[in-house]
């Protein structure tokens, strides 16, 4: 929302910015308390629920209200149709949206949607035609996988960007030449989870900079044996699956 209401922490002054933005049509708002963080929820005329919370990106004293005012419902979303949404968690990461909906057949129901931040994944790859890759405990999955260079895209920053941060934080690994390979969503029901795809070559290598969450080592198999690691389900991260195919396939491997 542009022009965010922002103002101190304090609460009578909280209360108040809200009110002021009941000249935004705001009839009711309340605030709550999570596991996580603060919450405000408003209700807009047209009964519509949308939750804000603290901005993490900002110094914690302020807070920015962030309901996207140029959405009304209802609103046709394919053969569905969408009565309200709320956002019912939100951190830096991840928002997870709850949808009134008339499904395709007729029937009322319910649908959420788990946003993740749009991400990047890059197959670097050398003169002999070498993968790096990297293999490393994932909390999600529980156990140790081996895939290519992944991260999400910071605020602010560019997919090309996010791509070069993250091969030189995890691997080490600047490139001369990079090629743009398009999109992959690897869920489309209800994650959503853009990633844009990326072969990086003419490699220089040099220091990595993980991050605390990090404990990553370099792997490196041939093109031809990461594409049997695909095939065989060694390798089972989407984007790092559709990438390994494509370069193999544009390299004809």
């Amino acid at each position: 929302m542009s022009g965010a209401n922002r103002c101190s922490g304090d609460p009578d002054t909280r209360h108040a910015c809200l009110g002021a933005a009941g000249t935004r049509g705001v009839q009711w708002s309340t605030w709550i308390r999570n596991d996580c963080e603060d919450l405000v929820s408003l209700r807009y005329p047209d009964d519509v629920v949308v939750w804000a919370t603290l901005d993490e990106r900002r110094n914690r004293q302020y807070f920015s209200l962030t309901p996207d005012f140029s959405m009304t419902f209802p609103r046709p979303h394919g053969p569905w149709q969408i009565h309200s949404r709320a956002t019912v968690y939100r951190d830096p990461w991840i928002e997870v949206d709850r949808d009134e909906v008339t499904r395709p057949d007729g029937a009322p129901g319910s649908h959420c949607i788990v946003r993740l931040l749009p991400g990047v994944s890059v197959l670097a790859l050398d003169e002999q035609r070498q993968v790096y890759l990297t293999e490393e405990f994932h909390y999600g999955v529980g156990r140790e996988t081996l895939e290519l260079v992944s991260g999400g895209i910071d605020p602010g920053e560019d997919a090309a960007g996010a791509a070069r941060r993250e091969l030189a934080e995890e691997l080490g690994v600047t490139a001369a030449e990079w090629t743009d390979l398009g999109v992959c969503d690897p869920f489309t029901t209800i994650v959503v989870s853009p990633t844009r795809l990326f072969l990086a070559r003419e490699l220089s290598f040099g220091p990595t900079s993980a991050e605390g969450t990090e404990r990553i080592r370099c792997r490196k198999l041939p093109l031809a044996e990461a594409v049997e690691q695909v095939l065989a389900s060694r390798i089972t991260h989407g984007p790092s699956c559709v990438l390994i195919l494509k370069v193999a396939r544009m390299l004809g491997v």
